[in-house]
């Protein structure tokens, strides 16, 4: 079956941004969380390039992270170079849960499981361990 993006979500964006107070919550304890990524958009003139930034981390109002990818597009970035950026301009983000493993946020591919039946969308999720939104 193909994956039907963005099924009943209309923009995980917006919903990662939303919550991004969870992935803020998580980060703040090493304890908690392992893993920290954010997704974000790189402009460079008139070319665009998506990369995620693991190890992800808040130094004041900026969030920081390494890019482990090499890029295609902008040429101003290099693997392995930390890269900076506003809240605002988090797309997705994504941590694991160190005590259960579990995969928290990737609101984009959450967002295709809604295009599933509940039933096939539960063993997506339990095969690869996500849970999409944390627990409140």
């Amino acid at each position: 079956m193909a994956l039907h993006a963005i099924a009943e979500e209309p923009n995980p964006y917006a919903a990662a941004q939303a919550e991004l107070h969870y992935f803020n919550e998580a980060i703040a304890d090493p304890k908690r969380a392992t893993l920290p990524r954010v997704l974000v958009e790189i402009r460079e003139d008139k070319k665009t390039e998506r990369f995620w930034l693991n190890h992800a981390r808040l130094d004041g109002k900026e969030y920081v992270g390494r890019l482990e990818a090499i890029p295609r597009e902008v040429s101003s970035l290099q693997f392995g170079q930390e890269v900076r950026v506003q809240g605002k301009d988090v797309l997705d983000w994504t941590y694991q849960d160190r005590e259960s493993r579990v995969i928290y946020g990737h609101y984009n591919v959450c967002s295709e499981f809604k295009a599933m039946s509940k039933k096939e969308a539960k063993e997506q999720m339990t095969y690869w361990g996500v849970a999409c939104k944390p627990k409140q």
